[in-house]
């Protein structure tokens, strides 16, 4: 009996020695795909995506290319990654999160659905501001960063929704999303 606890305890002891072995390497792991993602977008500000190397990227982030391959097969993977990266981050710069203002879709008041104010333009015009750089080569090369089908999941689970919600007509929907749009985009 006392042999098959102290098996069973070295056994767990083995398991927890795993575990922390493989939650650092997957902490490590997602830690330099953050240091190439940050690398990316800081080489976006010197030149057009299409100009920048791996060899760059990879000076710029401090790892290795073999660290590159081990993560990506190319810098497009990379661009896909990082644009998920920046939508994390965009998302997490207000208030409330994702599953609130679904709820709020559904069963919030009117007043919770308006975005155009302080507490919802600030935070978005200052992520603008701070990666405008991002932003600019998104609104520039919009196949190349896939800006549509970004504009089309936002619009498809939060514009529309809200639209309706205020009873706009849904032949209206459309240019009226593009209006708010052109001129978000033009501040």
């Amino acid at each position: 009996m006392h042999l098959k606890s102290l098996n069973w305890q070295s056994r767990s002891a083995i398991d927890k020695e795993k575990e922390k072995t493989v939650n650092k390497s997957e902490s490590k792991y997602f830690k330099t795909a953050a240091k190439m993602d940050e690398a990316l977008i800081k080489l976006l500000e010197k030149k057009d995506f299409e100009y920048i190397t791996i060899k760059e990227l990879c000076a710029e982030a401090g790892v290795n290319r073999s660290t590159f391959y081990l993560h990506y097969e190319n810098m497009t993977d990379l661009l896909e990654e990082t644009l998920k990266y920046m939508g994390s981050k965009f998302t997490g710069c207000f208030e409330t999160d994702e599953n609130t203002t679904m709820h709020s879709l559904k069963e919030g008041k009117l007043e919770e659905l308006i975005f155009i104010t302080e507490k919802h333009l600030v935070p978005y015009l200052n992520f603008i501001q701070e990666h405008r750089t991002l932003f600019f080569a998104a609104m520039n090369y919009p196949e190349r960063f896939a800006s549509a089908k970004s504009f089309e999941v936002l619009s498809e689970k939060l514009f529309y929704p809200v639209m309706s919600k205020f009873d706009v007509p849904e032949n209206e929907q459309t240019y009226i999303l593009m209006f708010y749009i052109k001129g978000i985009m033009g501040i």
